[in-house]
């Protein structure tokens, strides 16, 4: 269904490319190479989508926009206060009121008495699944955005195709909006998407350093302030 809407943006792309040639300077050949880029876009974004992104991988990625490190580093610090006052059987209370499934795990885990390397080294097999992940969207974005300019020149070479033709001297300033407007667009997305993929990437290898620490800390009975300022003063550094 992706490379569908892909198809179908192409198209779209194609016929504002043979239209646009009609227009000489002014609003309307800004507008229509406003269209014509981003169904260009669209459609190169749709077919270069990553298979692996297809089920919910994508919406996975954009929950770490959600994390919030110091909760967690909070939640943990009262499981190991439980923990080391009462046992690990104390917190099946908490468990039921955490929202962390990776916590819920490793806490069900420790009670039915794996040990931490165990614990551990599974949730290190999805951080580096996410790892791979996330070197997969960099990539997807770099070849985006590398082919942005090209839907401009096209629509440039569109339009001048029209103004040889027809040798109308006014629209030979107009043949270059798509291009420069392609360009623009490619600084303010590359911009804009290198922030919110640099966002995310810190917020998954924070989540994941403070959730393994912390869980190791958990297990080991680790007295709470001393393990919140360990997993603090992690955050800080990252």
């Amino acid at each position: 269904m992706i490379k569908g809407f892909g198809v179908f943006s192409f198209l779209v792309f194609l016929i504002l490319c043979s239209q646009i040639g009609e227009f000489g300077p002014g609003f309307a050949v800004w507008f229509l190479s406003c269209l014509l880029i981003a169904a260009g876009i669209i459609a190169d974004a749709l077919f270069l989508f990553p298979q692996s992104f297809e089920i919910h991988g994508l919406k996975k990625i954009f929950a770490f926009s959600k994390v919030n490190p110091g909760a967690l580093v909070n939640t943990i610090s009262e499981i190991a206060s439980v923990v080391r006052k009462d046992g690990l059987l104390a917190t099946e209370s908490l468990r039921k009121d955490l929202k962390d499934p990776w916590l819920i795990y490793a806490l069900k885990k420790m009670i039915d008495g794996y040990e931490k390397a165990v614990i551990v080294q599974v949730i290190r097999n999805e951080h580096l699944h996410f790892h791979e992940q996330f070197i997969s969207l960099e990539k997807y974005k770099d070849r985006v955005a590398s082919s942005i300019p090209l839907f401009g020149l096209a629509g440039t070479l569109a339009h001048l195709m029209h103004f040889l033709s027809k040798d109308e001297p006014g629209l030979i300033a107009a043949s270059f909006v798509p291009f420069l407007l392609s360009v623009l667009i490619q600084i303010l997305f590359n911009a804009w998407a290198q922030n919110k993929v640099d966002f995310l990437t810190d917020q998954h290898r924070v989540y994941y350093a403070v959730l393994e620490n912390g869980i190791s800390g958990i297990q080991d009975g680790i007295n709470a302030e001393v393990l919140r300022d360990q997993l603090m003063a992690r955050i800080d550094h990252a």
